[in-house]
């Protein structure tokens, strides 16, 4: 009883690997089945607060094991449905399809129990996730939230809001994830659901990185917090792998670097560690280090997980390697693999498919680009002024100066307003590279110098300092003359 008691004091302080050392020390002082298996089931949980992933696993499965050799079908579907959802958590969807599918069918008769509801809730997340079945969880998720609340199950209901968040994002209705992932927010904070809560936080976070970067590093900073306060470091590596995009957008290259370099060495754990060391890796290639050897480290373990959001941001990281190692190239066809494999990736992948496009002055490549961000459906702050972005471009390649000019002009105050800084100086490159004779184009990329100074990224300062020994000829890609007198959009210059 005492090393219980010590365990539950350690827990409710944060102290989850003492919690689960006192834990371990009464399991072996144990012999009734039952008991070893609820063990179990604490050892897990605290596992996985700390982070623990691959042992937490491990004890998720012992303790099924034990309770299907006892008999006790109601303690083997919670235990069942708890894998599954940590195994989803750490990116191996399928692996979580397999458990959860199977376990709907082992507990069918438990279908209107707590564990029953709560494993069609984790099922219906796992098809989310899964992205590539055939099977619509929607259905199956709404019957369980239906019984749920006849059963007064607020725990399983602020679950289920979280995952129809997730199936709304995927069908490209962001406004209404949002709204449901705020109210599955006020009901866990009520109800002292701390996971939930941060569970929400965590994809509050990931959603604002194409609605409103400045809004998720502020949400990802107190989520982060939280965590800490709490111990549960399994959502301070996810919530600051979320938000590593949010933070390069708005600027704060040196609190992600600085806050990398804090968890990493803590041993972050499968999907977390791939994701906070493919962020580390990113800031190094927006420093100007050559980084698509060490992503090609990380593809047998991407390629391991078969998740295909991780798949896709994998893609993603690499296409921004390429296209600050210069190879535009490359860095098209690999932003537009990346949108093909997953469409919470797409409003990342298809502004970058575009910038390389620009780069290229291939209109037909960024039409395509533009085309897809339109058929995705998705709208926000940001990607909808990516939008107006790709239609200044677009309007440059076709001919028309003019109104390229009015738009990019328009887009450039724009980013300033969104407090995008990385956005800002990216948009104003594009605007000297396609209209290098505007009067304020010098002004625009003087700024754009200052920025990437600021941020410390020397080779973007390499792609504005190369733009003024470009041969007129060359940039002139709206289709003006070339001659000493050129027509602008501000009126004529000689």
């Amino acid at each position: 009883m005492a090393l219980r008691a010590a365990a539950d004091r350690a827990e409710s302080l944060g102290s989850h690997d003492q919690a689960r050392a006192y834990l371990e020390q009464t399991l072996a002082v144990v012999s009734d089945g039952q008991e070893q298996a609820e063990l179990h089931e604490r050892i897990a949980r605290a596992a996985q607060a700390a982070g623990r992933i691959d042992l937490a696993d491990d004890e998720y499965r012992l303790a099924a094991e034990i309770f299907l050799t006892s008999g006790d079908r109601v303690g083997r579907a919670r235990a069942l449905s708890a894998l599954g959802g940590l195994t989803s958590f750490a990116g191996r969807t399928h692996e979580s399809l397999t458990v959860l599918a199977a376990a709907v069918a082992e507990f069918d008769d438990l279908a209107d129990t707590r564990e029953g509801v709560s494993l069609r809730v984790r099922y219906a997340a796992a098809l989310a996730n899964s992205e590539d079945n055939d099977i619509d969880p929607l259905p199956i998720l709404d019957g369980a939230l239906a019984r749920a609340e006849h059963l007064d199950l607020v725990p399983v209901i602020a679950d289920g809001l979280v995952v129809r968040s997730l199936l709304l994002m995927a069908r490209a209705r962001p406004r209404e994830a949002k709204a449901l992932l705020h109210g599955a927010q006020a009901l866990a904070q009520g109800h002292g659901l701390t996971d939930i809560d941060l569970r929400a936080r965590n994809n509050l976070v990931f959603q604002a990185t194409t609605v409103d970067p400045r809004e998720g590093l502020a949400v990802a900073r107190a989520g982060i917090e939280e965590a800490r306060r709490l111990g549960r470091l399994a959502w301070w590596f996810g919530i600051l792998g979320n938000a590593a995009l949010c933070a390069l957008r708005v600027g704060e290259w040196e609190w992600l670097e600085a806050s990398l370099e804090e968890v990493l060495p803590m041993g972050p754990e499968g999907y977390n560690e791939l994701e906070l060391s493919e962020a580390q890796l990113l800031v190094a290639a927006l420093r100007g280090e050559d980084i698509l050897q060490g992503l090609a480290r990380f593809g047998p373990a991407v390629q391991a997980l078969a998740d295909p959001q991780q798949s896709a941001s994998h893609e993603l990281i690499t296409a921004w390697a390429h296209l600050l190692a210069g190879d535009v190239e490359a860095a098209y066809a690999t932003a537009m693999r990346a949108h093909s494999m997953s469409p919470l990736i797409s409003p990342l992948a298809l502004p970058l498919a575009a910038r390389a496009a620009v780069r290229l002055r291939d209109e037909s490549r960024l039409r395509a680009a533009a085309e897809a961000l339109e058929t995705s459906g998705v709208h926000g702050q940001a990607v909808d002024t990516d939008r107006v972005t790709i239609g200044a471009a677009l309007a440059a390649l076709a001919g028309d100066r003019v109104e390229s000019v009015r738009r990019y002009r328009e887009v450039i105050e724009h980013w300033r307003e969104l407090g995008l800084a990385w956005d800002l100086a990216l948009c104003q490159t594009d605007y000297g590279l396609l209209h290098p004779d505007e009067p304020d184009a010098g002004e625009r990329l003087s700024e754009a110098r200052a920025t990437m100074e600021r941020l410390g990224s020397p080779s973007m300062v390499a792609v504005v300092d190369g733009l003024g020994t470009l041969d007129k000829q060359q940039v002139h890609a709206s289709g003006t003359s070339s001659s000493d007198e050129v027509m602008t959009a501000a009126g004529r210059i000689v």
